[in-house]
């Protein structure tokens, strides 16, 4: 498990002089990061945070960041929309490709007033029946959902099915707890496996396996830097020789520049270069003699 600490957060704060009370980017992508700390704390002042292709299940110690404007969760293993309250900036929120099946919980960002980007593409509840005309229903604020932006028409039309939606989707999500309970007590059940026997076996989607596979992912690549020599056989680069030992000129072309040679004039050989068309020739240097010619690309 990876934790965010000062030191992470200091070293991704490069661009701000490792400054991070006044810090208003952070990319924390791909960390294996399985919990939200700190931040909130650290880093008042953040505008933008990245923590997308992390194993985060829950969205916690957020509420206090009140100047969050964008925050990027896509690949974690989200269930639940929550701890948005007090981000009183937030205008965009992504969060492709998790694994939100319960939509009851989206009332929960009905007092972010600013937000009007929202992404919710890859999750479960993306397939459900009246789907678009919940979401754009339950939060009037926002402009655009996955991608395709909400007209006046389509808004209009939702709200005269809202409740037969409502309706629906509390149905299919009360649906989808139920298979998760399934799936959590499989899991809690399931024989726990490595290497290629992990790989091979077959499982649903799910929070749970998700994280093992990245967990496992993370081992057989440690395990497999831990295999490395440490000392290598040095990869030593061919010398080029321009001339053989009798002293006679070689016919190297390491740059693969395209030529041909006309001796058909009884007293001049004609060498042509093919170089490219926008090449500047004063890029280019030719040491003509009587036995080679030698050309430097500069």
């Amino acid at each position: 498990m990876v934790f965010i600490t000062e030191e992470l957060v200091r070293k991704r704060a490069e661009h701000n002089e490792l400054e991070i009370g006044s810090l208003e980017e952070l990319s924390l992508h791909q960390f294996d990061i399985e919990k939200i700390e700190h931040i909130d704390k650290w880093c008042k002042q953040l505008k933008i945070l990245y923590l997308h292709s992390n194993i985060i299940f829950k969205i916690e110690n957020i509420s206090r960041m009140k100047n969050l404007e964008y925050i990027n969760l896509t690949l974690n293993c989200i269930e639940v929309i929550e701890g948005f309250e007090g981000c009183e900036s937030l205008n965009k929120l992504d969060l492709t490709a998790n694994f939100i099946g319960d939509l009851r919980h989206l009332k929960n960002l009905q007092k972010n007033l600013y937000l009007k980007t929202l992404y919710l593409t890859g999750n479960v509840c993306c397939n459900y029946e009246y789907y678009r005309e919940y979401v754009i229903t339950i939060l009037p604020q926002i402009k655009e959902l996955d991608g395709e932006s909400i007209t006046k028409s389509a808004r209009l039309e939702a709200k005269l099915i809202f409740e037969k939606a409502k309706n629906a989707i509390e149905r299919q999500s009360e649906l989808y707890v139920e298979v998760r309970e399934q799936q959590k007590f499989d899991y809690q059940h399931k024989k726990k496996t490595t290497g290629d026997e992990f790989w091979n076996e077959v499982d649903e989607d799910s929070p749970e396996n998700r994280r093992d596979m990245r967990i496992e992912a993370t081992r057989q690549k440690e395990e497999k830097n831990d295999h490395t020599p440490m000392f290598e056989k040095p990869d030593y680069k061919r010398e080029i020789r321009y001339f053989a030992k009798d002293g006679r000129a070689l016919n190297v072309n390491p740059s693969g520049v395209e030529f041909t040679i006309d001796e058909d004039q009884p007293r001049d050989v004609e060498l042509r270069l093919k170089i490219p068309k926008f090449m500047d020739t004063q890029l280019i240097d030719i040491d003509s003699h009587r036995d080679f010619t030698h050309l430097i690309e500069k």
